[in-house]
């Protein structure tokens, strides 16, 4: 159920309050005022379903699409476990002394009641206590990708609502979770000193896609491994192309639990919020932002409206559910009869 005092939203559209008892200018007012409350029903109303919210959804989109701010998007990624809400929570809480902070987590869902499992709300306690930051955990859902429509229209709300800072955490690491790198302003690839597990396995593109290397838990025992492993990173990213955004990729150390290199990384993110600023970065990469968000939108409501109007498509689910033939061909064939393609 709702918590009132903490404004958590765990559980699906079904049990959740009804957004759409607010009027758009009482949405609009309070998003402009930064009210957690407000922005919270905002973002369950555009995550629903129902076919009551969706025109309201979209209007209230196109109004916060018209106040844009532009905040500095920040992406977080990571292997499970390297701590990113730990590093999120000591981060923010740098902060926030100068800068109003906006914290989008993706979350695993729940199959049976649809909303988030790990709840980082929960987890960064401290930060649900400072007004001028905002937490919202949201579900992954049945979508196929960790970062989904859902997520920017959350970021469409938050720079509306004019937070400085907008940070996305995935819910891990793997391909889905990269199309993060495509709506933010710059990407973040959090790491840990034990092993080489988790260098071995992500590929080099994520990497290459890296605007920042950080090595979490770098204190006591792990304070050298942590440094060799900052050398052999150092030594397989030197032969990186050039980023668009001229920033050459640094690998810094940081220890969450010591708050060490926590305030250095904040420096840095600042350093280059006012770079891309005099560059004029973000007027170009939100060019491309708007396109992926487009196409992650068409995506979304092109699925919608044929799991709701065509019942052919659930003949084609039960074509490859009976193994009579293979998704793929069976994707195809149901377009191609469909006039579709």
């Amino acid at each position: 159920m709702l918590n009132e005092n903490n404004n958590s939203f765990q559980l699906n559209n079904k049990v959740r309050f009804q957004p759409q008892k607010h009027s758009q200018a009482e949405f609009i007012g309070g998003i402009k005022n930064k009210n957690k409350t407000i922005l919270a029903k905002a973002i369950t109303l555009i995550e629903s379903k129902e076919e009551n919210d969706i025109s309201a959804a979209n209007n209230l989109l196109q109004e916060c699409f018209s106040l844009n701010q532009h905040s500095f998007r920040i992406g977080i990624t990571g292997p499970p476990g390297v701590g990113k809400s730990t590093f999120i929570e000591q981060l923010v809480l740098e902060l926030h002394h100068e800068f109003s902070v906006a914290v989008l987590t993706i979350d695993p869902t729940s199959t049976i009641s649809g909303g988030s499992v790990l709840g980082d709300k929960t987890r960064m306690e401290k930060l649900n206590k400072l007004d001028s930051v905002f937490i919202r955990p949201s579900p992954v859902g049945m979508m196929e990708q960790g970062v989904h429509q859902n997520t920017c229209d959350a970021i469409t709300i938050c720079e509306a609502a004019g937070f400085d800072f907008v940070i996305v955490e995935t819910e891990g690491i793997g391909q889905t979770e990269l199309k993060l790198q495509h709506l933010t302003d710059l990407f973040l690839l959090l790491l840990s000193p034990a092993g080489g597990d988790d260098l071995q396995g992500i590929k080099r593109g994520v990497m290459e896609l890296a605007d920042l290397i950080l090595i979490t838990k770098s204190d006591n025992e792990w304070e050298k491994i942590s440094e060799r492993k900052k050398t052999e990173l150092l030594s397989v990213t030197k032969l990186f192309p050039p980023k668009i955004s001229k920033l050459e990729l640094e690998v810094m150390l940081v220890s969450s639990l010591k708050n060490k290199g926590i305030l250095s990384v904040k420096n840095k993110l600042v350093e280059i919020k006012k770079m891309f600023e005099v560059t004029n970065y973000f007027t170009l990469n939100r060019e491309k932002q708007l396109q992926e968000q487009f196409r992650l939108s068409v995506q979304k409501i092109w699925i919608q409206e044929l799991e709701k109007k065509n019942k052919n498509l659930h003949t084609a689910y039960d074509s490859f559910k009976e193994k009579r033939i293979n998704p793929r061909l069976a994707a195809y064939t149901f377009l191609k009869n469909n006039n579709l393609i």
